[in-house]
């Protein structure tokens, strides 16, 4: 289910890629003229995120062929290649020169602040082709900006509350005046847009049902997240052993494994 994202519009850990060219020149293969070497490109990608991403499909990111290649010659800033893995013709000639290389996925979410659909991945680096050689560069892609947050709901919550949703502010959804909203039902990840090690707000509501005399409730947690990080909070009631009708809410963070019990009254006959 895709997340909604409150008031104007609507966004922790890693994807890892290696760009590598390589084998001897002595190896037979394609023949390289005097002023030309030779690039070969193997992509690998790994999931860095500190656990498995549920609601986009990861296979899209584990195959190599849907990356970006793009290939700019230094000294004149010419494009030698701008297009996907797949489309390559491998190994390639390049004249002899310093090459940058960038490597990318998920473009369309390159300045998202709040996403459910994915999260946008580069690397680059620079790359000295000799004549009649080979020329090995190695590039390692992770989140540019995207941190992963997830929230996870026990049902029997729903044994005391109506409604619950945990709000979302970082520094870019508050610029912009936006809320990302994790609400009752949701189940997808989120990607939010972090400077490194920015301290985040998460905003837990709860709404008692109406036959109850008690009031909402609220509380936040603040976890200081880089891009490529992961932040994941379960919510859930505790049994009271107390006569007074207290409900204990039990917050467990999963980035560091703290809990926080939180004493919320109720009418007795509920315990």
């Amino acid at each position: 289910m895709k997340k909604h994202f409150y008031l104007l519009k609507t966004c922790l850990c890693a994807l890892a890629v290696g760009v590598l060219a390589g084998c001897s020149a002595e190896v037979d293969g394609p023949q390289v003229a005097d002023g030309e070497g030779l690039l070969r490109l193997d992509i690998e990608a790994a999931t860095a995120f500190k656990t498995t991403t549920r609601a986009i499909n990861e296979a899209e990111y584990k195959n190599t062929d849907n990356y970006t290649i793009k290939i700019t010659n230094v000294s004149n800033e010419g494009e030698v290649y701008n297009g996907k893995l797949s489309e390559m013709e491998l190994p390639m000639n390049l004249t002899v020169g310093a090459y940058n290389v960038l490597a990318c996925y998920g473009e369309e979410f390159k300045d998202a602040d709040a996403t459910a659909d994915g999260f946008y991945v580069e690397g680059t680096t620079t790359i000295q082709v000799e004549s009649g050689k080979d020329a090995t560069a190695k590039v390692t892609c992770g989140p540019v900006s995207a941190a992963k947050v997830t929230v996870i709901y026990d049902k029997a919550l729903d044994e005391y509350f109506s409604d619950y949703t945990t709000s979302f502010t970082t520094a870019a959804l508050t610029a912009n005046k936006k809320v990302a909203v994790w609400g009752k039902a949701d189940t997808d990840p989120l990607y939010l847009k972090v400077n490194t090690n920015e301290k985040i707000t998460g905003t837990l509501s709860f709404t008692p049902k109406s036959d109850s005399n008690v009031n909402p409730q609220t509380m936040t947690v603040n976890p200081t997240l880089s891009p490529g990080q992961w932040y994941e909070v379960t919510v859930k009631p505790k049994e009271s052993t107390s006569a007074d009708g207290t409900l204990n809410l039990t917050i467990t963070i999963v980035s560091d494994v703290q809990e926080e019990n939180i004493d919320i009254t109720i009418p007795a006959d509920w315990v």
